[in-house]
């Protein structure tokens, strides 16, 4: 009875199921008077062995897999009889007694006594205990059965309990995952109505406004053309002129927010679009000493893309990576890789970084870090709707003091 309490004690305090086989067969092992015993339980529809352990061992094996017909731990003709009929069996000399006598384990291992017993909890087979003894007969006598039965009887309650915690902590596990899966959804889906609100507004800002700008435009240049005009008006015409092109390209930004220009996808190389776009920037980049590194992978599959839009990504990632750096001179590396389904590119620069208090809202639309005169804050906002159309990504790593990494991840070519 000293053993049942304390047995009980030790397994009750134990939840995690698999410390809780550790325990429960080290109980069996001591007061049963067994030298080895198994644990098996079921997997789907087999049968494994969960633990293995010896007397006088501190240490229980705890197999993930080992199937009951494939192992040398205990009798695999035993258990498949117990497992099937359900029924105990309890040898008190196996090599000369029994059905299994014949058995090729008990030829080769020649246990001596020997009880397996299932164990139930409300009639449903929880698990098999196997015990053996290779020294002695009848070790497990009248007594030692009925205490290895009533500590089987409390082992299979707290393997049950342990199984459902365990179920119990998987499920929350799930569960929280599923609710942050679900709260990311949500948060895209808000940003991306956001966008898409912004983006209809924008177009219609745009369109009402560009009509009266051009008409302003007409007539400042109408005016510049009469004569009599003195130099100081005429400087100050041709600011206003060239404030109406300035006005009229930031229109068109904010028209295009978010909606890339309608145009024909085709199979493209990223390499010659980003070497094009380098050339068009050349007397730039060079203007401000920058210098051009190339890590093109040597073979570079295609994208389906449109291509005067990759484009205006490129571009835009070009010249902020040109303005990052704070003064003339340093290094803009351009990468490219191919992974799985997906091309990367990636354009390095060597300045200053973003700091980490802004770099949630780099893509917001109108947010920039530059001078009013020097951005509107769109250029990253419709890059990042373009890269979405083309069902890719585009991503940035920034360390301050070392640089800026941004990536643009778009699928290959079918």
């Amino acid at each position: 009875m000293m053993a049942i309490f304390k047995a009980s004690q030790v397994l009750t305090e134990e939840t995690t199921f698999y410390e809780l086989l550790k325990k429960v067969l080290k109980i069996l092992l001591e007061s049963s008077g067994a030298q080895r015993g198994v644990l098996v339980f079921r997997e789907g529809d087999d049968w494994q062995i969960k633990a293995v352990g010896t007397r006088g061992s501190k240490q229980i094996e705890l197999p993930r897999t080992m199937a009951v017909d494939s192992q040398q731990n205990a009798s695999s003709a035993i258990l498949n009889y117990v497992i099937q009929t359900r029924n105990s069996v309890i040898l008190d000399d196996a090599t000369r007694e029994g059905l299994f006598t014949d058995d090729r384990y008990i030829i080769e291992k020649r246990p001596r006594s020997i009880l397996c017993k299932p164990l139930f909890y409300r009639n449903n087979l929880i698990c098999i205990i196997y015990l053996e003894n290779n020294l002695t007969t009848q070790a497990f006598s009248p007594d030692r059965q009925e205490l290895i039965r009533l500590l089987g009887d409390q082992a299979a309650i707290n393997i049950r309990n342990s199984k459902l915690f365990s179920e119990l902590e998987n499920t929350v596990v799930e569960l929280n995952e599923e609710i942050e899966k679900r709260k990311k959804i949500q948060l895209q889906l808000l940003h991306s109505e956001k966008l898409s609100a912004l983006g209809r507004l924008s177009s219609s800002i745009a369109h009402e406004f560009g009509n009266p700008l051009m008409g302003v435009k007409y007539l400042l240049s109408d005016l510049v053309e009469r004569p009599g005009l003195n130099s100081e008006d005429r400087d100050l015409i041709e600011l206003g002129i060239e404030e109406c092109d300035r006005m009229k390209k930031l229109l068109k930004d904010i028209g295009q927010f978010n909606k890339p220009t309608s145009g024909k996808k085709e199979s493209i190389s990223l390499h010659n679009l980003m070497d094009n776009v380098l050339l068009l920037q050349h007397k730039f980049l060079k203007s401000r000493n920058l210098e051009i590194k190339r890590n093109y992978r040597a073979t570079h599959d295609e994208i389906y893309a449109v291509p005067d839009q990759i484009s205006q990504v490129l571009l835009n990632l070009t010249i902020n990576a040109a303005d990052a750096t704070p003064q003339a001179g340093g290094t803009i590396t351009v990468t490219t890789e191919n992974r799985d389904e997906e091309i990367l590119l990636s354009i390095k620069d060597m300045g200053t970084g973003i700091d980490p208090a802004i770099r949630d809202n780099i893509f917001e639309p109108f947010f920039s870090t530059k001078h009013a005169e020097d951005g509107t804050g769109l250029g990253l906002s419709i890059s990042y709707g373009i890269v979405n159309q083309h069902q890719g990504t585009l991503s940035f790593e920034s360390e301050p003091g070392k640089g800026t990494v941004f990536t643009l991840t778009l699928p290959r070519t079918d």
